[in-house]
């Protein structure tokens, strides 16, 4: 994985500080986990007219803040990462700041895919966005 997330993974696997915001702060994000990506086009291989002539948004079956699933990542790899929390005054500070404004948003924005026409046209079951963290901490260790 060479992602935004891969990196930050790397620095908590270091035990490197880093940033996490605040709950008060209410940003969501939609992953993707591999199972079910390969659910998926199994489901499509196995019913070929079922997402025919359709654009379908896939996503994990929930939304969650990127300091959830860093601390998460954090408690099952036994990290010794501190995390610095960010409060709602200094995110919105941060916003001011051409070059933390892009890194802000780009990391921590809130981005959440509406996957309700997925789950209405298949009975497949697809993971949370914890269980595809497990499953993904399960392959890599």
């Amino acid at each position: 994985m060479n992602s935004n997330l891969s990196k930050i993974f790397k620095i908590i696997e270091k035990s490197f500080p880093i940033l996490i915001l605040d709950r008060s702060i209410d940003m969501k994000k939609s992953f993707l986990s591999v199972s079910n990506i390969n659910e998926i086009i199994r489901m499509n291989i196995e019913n070929k007219n079922l997402f025919s002539n359709m654009i379908i948004n896939i996503s994990d079956t929930d939304s969650v803040s990127l300091s959830d699933i860093l601390k998460s990542y954090k408690f099952k790899l036994n990290s010794k990462s501190i995390f610095i929390k960010i409060n709602r005054t200094t995110f919105k500070l941060f916003q001011y700041i051409p070059f933390f404004n892009k890194l802000m948003i780009k990391i921590y924005g809130s981005f959440e895919i509406d996957n309700s026409k997925m789950k209405t046209l298949s009975s497949c079951k697809l993971l949370s966005s914890s269980e595809g963290l497990d499953e993904y901490l399960k392959n890599k260790i």
